[in-house]
């Protein structure tokens, strides 16, 4: 089930077969340099994509933590949700954010904290949280500290999102 890409953050609108998602024009630092690309919606995926390539700075740290933030709370919520069999699609009927990370080529280890919080957030909202697309240096730091134990990764965006909708 392909859908349309998100034009740009100011005006968020995601279609899911012939039924759109309008989000709320509240993301935010909306105003600034996007940081993160919201869509398309793949079955009950919200996929999200950081748009940076090194992530280092303390404040854009800040920033991406609160827009994600804020997605997991106003905006996963707001995606109908597949039934587990229709049309011959298996599902959990949980919603999940996909955090795209193809663009980023450094994170500093600081934004480490906002992903804890945003998987926190995830599971007390009965939601998932799946991470793709990272490159093996910075999956490494994730294996270093142990927190590849506590986050679900995937590959690429593909088997993140047939991840997603198992």
């Amino acid at each position: 089930m392909r859908v349309q890409r998100t034009p740009s953050l100011l005006s968020p609108t995601i279609c899911i077969q012939h039924a759109p998602v309008n989000f709320p024009d509240d993301l935010p630092y909306r105003n600034q340099r996007k940081r993160l690309e919201i869509g398309p919606i793949e079955g009950n995926a919200l996929i999200v994509t950081l748009q940076d390539a090194i992530i280092k700075d303390k404040q854009n740290i800040q920033i991406i933590g609160e827009q994600l933030f804020h997605i997991m709370d106003k905006y996963l919520p707001l995606i109908p949700l597949i039934p587990p069999s229709q049309d011959g699609v298996p599902s959990t009927g949980k919603r999940t954010l996909v955090l795209n990370f193809q663009e980023v080529d450094y994170m500093s280890s600081a934004i480490f904290g906002k992903f804890i919080t945003l998987n926190k957030k995830a599971k007390d909202g009965g939601h998932k949280l799946i991470l793709c697309n990272i490159i093996p240096n910075i999956y490494e730091v994730f294996e270093i500290t142990s927190l590849n134990r506590l986050f679900t990764f995937e590959k690429d965006l593909d088997s993140a999102i047939a991840k997603a909708n198992a």
